[in-house]
């Protein structure tokens, strides 16, 4: 899957794979993009390859992200949280 992005130079692409994720807390139109001074970030969902392809010139910052989101859906399997 190739992400187009106006991030320049993107030095990091770390791949995320999950096996026993909930397929509705995934949609087709998942995509975060954030800016943090000189630390572009994005995280895009790669449905041929099912996995979660997080790209930034920061790796502690796709680190980040990664922990944020298996904390995310970690709760959402325990049932503390509830998307809509």
């Amino acid at each position: 899957m190739v992400i187009e992005t106006e991030i320049k130079d993107v030095l990091f692409n770390y791949p995320v794979t999950f096996e026993d994720v909930d397929n509705e807390i995934l949609s087709e139109t998942f995509y975060i993009v954030t800016w943090n001074h000189s630390e572009p970030f994005i995280m895009a969902w790669d449905f041929d390859e099912w996995q979660l392809v997080i790209q930034s010139k920061a790796p502690h910052m796709a680190k980040l992200f990664e922990y944020a989101l298996f904390k995310v859906i970690d709760d959402y399997n325990n049932g503390f949280c509830n998307f809509q």
